[in-house]
């Protein structure tokens, strides 16, 4: 069986937008024709997927600065870091 192609990058801001709006993931995912277990899999990667995932703005200003690390306890690697902005 064959994987289908990793979601797009249009394919994920979409469902970023949806996820902000208050959408549910599952809902949000079927209404744009994408597999959840597909969404939850692009997340490991992109900070701003799963940042909405976790029903939270990643546009807002306390989002800034997260870093997104992949692995075990044992072998973790950082894979996306964000500068830490002040707010003020």
């Amino acid at each position: 069986m064959t994987r289908p192609a990793p979601l797009t990058d249009e394919a994920r801001a979409l469902l970023v937008t949806e996820l902000r709006h208050g959408r549910a993931p599952d809902e949000a995912a079927r209404g744009l024709g994408l597999d959840l277990s597909d969404v939850w899999i692009a997340a490991r990667t992109d900070p701003r997927l799963t940042v909405a995932l976790a029903g939270r703005d990643p546009n807002a200003a306390e989002e800034a600065g997260l870093a997104l690390f992949t692995g075990s306890d044992s072998s973790c690697s950082r894979v996306w870091e964000a500068p830490r902005s002040t707010v003020g």
